[in-house]
């Protein structure tokens, strides 16, 4: 039995209408959307990224002062952030991830949201596919050469060629679907909830669940995920916390609070949104991060304590 709050639900759902609402106030066209339902369709346009400037003195260190749950016992960490490169400020990320050293992002709210190929030193959208606008987008993960992107609300999941962005299967589910990761054997996805559903990659069958806790305490609004170094990462929905998981127990075991980058847009005049965002790359050892209408991604390396 899948467990739901009802006033998270509708809290979403109100959230993501007033932030449709000032999209639209602010964006003065959309681009030509190609529907993921359609079996032959012709690319659609790379449009160009709206580049915001902002400062580029950053802290360099940041400890967690707080978390979300008193009763908690992860243990705090620290960070520094070693790069940041451009992003483009009109994507409501729903999903990052790195294969093979190239960054893809899905993107969300209905009627737009979209699966990207991004240069990350640019910035630059190298390819790009939008779904059609009755589903609304959200995370994804890479699995071999094939593009894995779940839905919102719609129950339903796609799977894409990694070269071309073509659909060549979909799957469905009967849960929310929020953030998505894959762990070599596994694919994780979250649901909004404390819990977490475990899928087989070859029929997206699902085999187990794990419920996320920190000292006993339900961690709910799991959202992003990422696997790193056989850790499970999760932002936390409207917070700046990313929890560090155990992906076989569901206990916490570290909160990283990313507040800090948040607070370096207060003087854009550009409406940013949730920290929601993370990519790692298994060659190269560099974790990434951004959030919804961002204007960067960030290069953070977690330190480890003396």
């Amino acid at each position: 039995m899948f467990y739901y709050n009802s006033r998270m639900i509708s809290s979403r759902m109100a959230y993501y209408f007033f932030t449709f609402i000032i999209f639209l106030v602010l964006t003065a066209c959309s681009a030509h959307k190609a529907a993921i339902s359609s079996p032959t369709i012709t690319p659609s346009p790379v449009p160009e990224f709206n580049d915001t400037v902002i400062p580029d003195t950053i802290s360099p260190v940041i400890k967690l002062e707080s978390r979300p749950f008193s009763t908690g016992i992860a243990k705090n960490m620290a960070y520094q952030v070693t790069n940041q490169f451009p992003h483009d400020s009109g994507a409501f990320t729903e999903g990052l991830a790195i294969h093979n050293n190239v960054l893809y992002e899905a993107t969300g709210i209905y009627g737009r949201s979209s699966i990207r190929k991004i240069d990350l030193e640019s910035g630059r959208i190298e390819k790009i596919r939008y779904l059609s606008d009755e589903y609304f987008g959200e995370g994804l993960a890479i699995i071999d050469e094939k593009i894995i992107w779940i839905t919102w609300q719609s129950n339903t999941g796609f799977v894409l060629d990694l070269d071309s962005f073509e659909v060549i299967d979909s799957f469905s589910y009967d849960h929310e679907g929020w953030g998505l990761a894959y762990d070599g054997s596994k694919l994780f996805m979250s649901d909004g909830s404390d819990i977490i559903h475990i899928l087989e990659p070859d029929n997206f069958t699902e085999t187990g669940t794990i419920h996320i806790s920190d000292n006993g305490a339900p961690v709910e609004m799991i959202n992003e995920l990422e696997f790193i170094e056989g850790d499970l990462y999760a932002n936390i929905w409207q917070t700046t916390f990313i929890a560090k998981i155990d992906p076989v127990s569901g206990n916490v075991t570290g909160w990283l609070d990313l507040n800090a980058l948040l607070e370096q847009f207060e003087t854009i005049r550009h409406p940013v949104d949730v920290l929601n965002g993370i990519a790692y790359n298994n060659e190269s050892k560099q974790i990434f991060i951004t959030g919804k209408y961002w204007p960067k991604v960030f290069e953070i390396e977690i330190l480890t304590p003396d």
